[in-house]
């Protein structure tokens, strides 16, 4: 009697213990899934920031770019009209065109 007790108590135990095996297994596995998740959402998202960001320095770069064109050229015209450069006329047209 005492045997199948015990006997009955082991394989309950056993199943309890397989069982608390498996879902330690599913939730260690769903744990390991969802930092997996996590880190491709955090790595896309970085992505995305860089991207973001090589856009914004290219746009500066290229607002720069005309600013520099823009500012000589203001320049040049305030040289011209504070000179009175006798080429004005051709150069400032010139100017013009180029900008």
């Amino acid at each position: 009697m005492t045997s199948g007790i015990q006997n009955t108590a082991k394989l309950i135990g056993g199943r309890r213990t397989t069982q608390i095996h498996a879902l330690t297994k599913v939730l260690i596995t769903s744990d390991a899934e969802n930092n997996c998740a996590n880190e491709r959402k955090r790595v896309r998202r970085q992505v995305e920031w860089n991207n973001w960001l090589y856009e914004d320095i290219n746009y500066l770069k290229a607002w720069r770019q005309k600013f520099a064109v823009y500012s000589a050229t203001v320049s040049r015209l305030l040289s011209i009209w504070v000179h009175q450069d006798p080429a004005e006329p051709m150069v400032i047209n010139m100017m013009i065109k180029r900008a």
